[in-house]
């Protein structure tokens, strides 16, 4: 799985951020857009075997057209507002496939695999095997200021709070 490329959408230019391509060998630095489908020339030519879409609208519609052959799109949400469909013949043609996840849900109704799943993440961390970016770091009382950058979209990539031990 770790050597399956991935892609995020984004709305900005991934040449000049961190690479969201984290969980491979040779990461993906260009973006999906409403306009085209930028991951398959880095592919040769063969497309995208895996993209997370947390955005939703015409960025769906580009991934899709983006998918490699057996390829598969992961819906994660609609931060973009609108709500897209897919055409089934589609999916038939290239042989691909669309699927939801809502994590949230998997607390409630698999709790064993869900602590797997975070044991599995942990453990790739601890080995390095996935280095998410970190862009930016506060102290835990920043906390406050922090989440209104959050909130105002002015964090790219992740943010992480600092907290340290009390003696």
């Amino acid at each position: 799985m770790l050597r399956t490329r991935f892609v995020c959408p984004t709305g900005w230019d991934l040449p000049t951020r961190p690479h969201w391509g984290w969980f491979t060998r040779r990461p993906i630095s260009r973006c999906l857009t409403a306009r085209g489908c930028a991951p398959v020339k880095p592919t040769d030519g063969r497309g995208v075997d895996v993209i997370i879409d947390p955005v939703g609208g015409e960025f769906f519609s580009a991934g899709l057209r983006a998918l490699a052959w057996c390829g598969r799109l992961v819906v994660i949400g609609f931060a973009g507002g609108d709500i897209p469909s897919v055409k089934a013949n589609y999916l038939l043609v290239k042989n691909i496939s669309v699927s939801g996840l809502q994590w949230s849900d998997y607390r409630e109704r698999m709790p064993e695999r869900m602590a797997e799943a975070q044991a599995d993440i942990f453990r790739l961390w601890c080995s390095g095997a996935v280095r998410p970016p970190v862009t930016q770091t506060f102290a835990f009382e920043k906390l406050p200021a922090a989440l209104e950058l959050i909130e105002k979209g002015r964090i790219r990539g992740k943010a992480a709070v600092i907290v340290r031990d009390v003696p």
